[in-house]
């Protein structure tokens, strides 16, 4: 049944989120493109130069922000709604424990996240790649070379980065619901309780 939860929750990320992954890859190339062909012509002044080459930088660094707060607020939206709001007195009639709720939920928000970064990572190799292509050959060419200054010790400690982002990502997600439940006692200003919880949980933890 949590493999179930899991589906139906990633279900709803991928129609929220996947057009919005698409359009960071699609304006990514798009302002590859207009920065080598539009920003470096002096040829090209005014507002050519605004519509076609600065306006999609901006459009692009608008949309690596909205989806990075959209991707918080639906973390926060899906966890309250589903598990706290009206739809949970639904969610809770299935034959599913509280844990395997607040697991799927955990499981789903950390997916989100970790691909969400790394869409934004992917989009920035792209916009490299179409303004300069040469970096991606320069990069193949000496890459032989880079790897034979890996070793074991690298490896390890790529390994553990890897790690600690998945924990952390974890962390900092329980974090949120634990605020989150903080601020559902509450009678009223719920939002706002828990806002303070998770600072006052902040600081605890930075101590």
């Amino acid at each position: 049944m949590l493999g179930k939860l899991i589906k139906y929750d990633f279900r709803s990320c991928i129609r929220k989120f996947g057009p919005m992954w698409l359009g960071l890859a699609a304006l990514a190339v798009i302002n590859g493109f207009t920065i080598g062909h539009v920003l470096d012509n002096d040829r090209v002044t005014g507002w050519a130069q605004f519509m076609l080459g600065i306006l999609p930088l901006i459009l692009l660094i608008v949309l690596w922000t909205g989806v990075g707060i959209m991707t918080l607020v639906f973390i926060c939206e899906r966890f309250y709604k589903g598990l706290l709001g009206d739809e949970g007195y639904l969610m809770q009639t299935l034959p599913v424990t509280t844990e395997e709720h607040i697991l799927s939920k955990a499981i789903v928000a950390t997916l989100l996240e970790l691909i969400t970064g790394l869409v934004a990572i992917v989009s920035g190799i792209l916009l490299v790649a179409v303004y300069k292509p040469g970096i991606l050959g320069e990069i193949s060419r000496h890459l032989p070379e880079i790897l034979s200054y890996v070793n074991g010790k690298v490896v390890v400690l790529f390994l553990e980065y890897l790690l600690f982002v998945l924990v952390g990502t974890i962390v900092q997600t329980m974090h949120i619901y634990l605020a989150i439940c903080l601020g559902h006692l509450a009678k009223n200003h719920r939002v706002a309780w828990s806002l303070g919880a998770y600072v006052l949980i902040s600081v605890v933890i930075s101590n």
